[in-house]
């Protein structure tokens, strides 16, 4: 994707932020089991939920935003297991902030292990990715990983080559981000050393495998850290900034 198309949507600051990456100190299994249990409020589940108290994430009013509840989205996790229904929280904006400027009033927040419009989650893809090119196991033998998930009572999805094929193509799109926005010019500098689609792939594999974000204590590490921190570095939803990892619903219409 060519960098100029992401330099244009920067153009775009009065987009609704329809989808902001939260931190959730909880693996996607723990979440899901807590927020079905329905012994827990959500303040307790998402610290940044207190904060829109103070400013909504579309309007900055404040005692605006409220809780609508959760939608349910399918999800699979870091261990290649299937959530036909996991909980997505939703909020709406009643409009009480003078920056409401847009139609639409709602907003959701993602679980920073997950992409938009993606059923797989971050961990998940890097880990076939490295199976496949770092440890090169064949299709085959990620496939037959995923029915011994089947073995041990959990729900899975088949994945496919061209499932696969598509993994490269999410984190082609992120490499290509982080060269536009060059917030890590340490990758930025190896990834304009490395010649050839795999060997850049590799380079950005290991990064994000070993990278260490300082912004919670203590810190969060791997590939949805350095998701998160990509988002916190570009404003988050202060600014509406960009995932890394995918493209959310109020960028898609320019971006696509």
């Amino acid at each position: 994707m060519p960098i100029k198309r992401w330099q244009a949507t920067q153009r775009c600051g009065n987009l609704p932020t329809i989808q902001i990456i939260i931190f959730v100190n909880y693996t996607l299994r723990q979440f899901c089991q807590k927020v079905k249990s329905g012994r827990i409020e959500i303040s307790e589940l998402i610290e940044v939920v207190d904060s829109f108290a103070n400013c909504c994430p579309l309007c900055h009013g404040s005692d605006c935003a409220q809780f609508l509840g959760y939608y349910y989205r399918q999800v699979v996790d870091e261990k290649g297991r299937y959530y036909r229904d996991f909980p997505v929280p939703r909020f709406v904006c009643r409009g009480k902030g003078k920056y409401s400027v847009v139609n639409h009033k709602t907003f959701s927040l993602l679980h920073y292990h997950l992409i938009p419009y993606s059923i797989y989650s971050i961990p998940y893809v890097v880990k076939i990715l490295k199976s496949r090119h770092i440890d090169k196991q064949t299709v085959e033998d990620i496939q037959r990983y995923q029915g011994y998930i089947t073995a041990t009572g959990d729900a899975y999805k088949e994945l496919s080559a061209s499932g696969i094929l598509a993994f490269k193509a999410l984190l082609r799109q992120a490499i290509t981000k982080i060269q536009a926005f060059a917030l890590y010019p340490a990758l930025s500098a190896k990834l304009a050393q490395t010649s050839g689609a795999i060997d850049r792939l590799l380079v950005f594999l290991a990064f994000c495998r070993s990278f260490t974000c300082h912004r919670y204590c203590p810190p969060i590490r791997g590939p949805c850290a350095l998701s998160y921190d990509f988002y916190i570095s570009g404003g988050s939803y202060f600014r509406n900034a960009f995932f890394l990892f995918g493209t959310p619903s109020q960028f898609r219409s320019i971006v696509a």
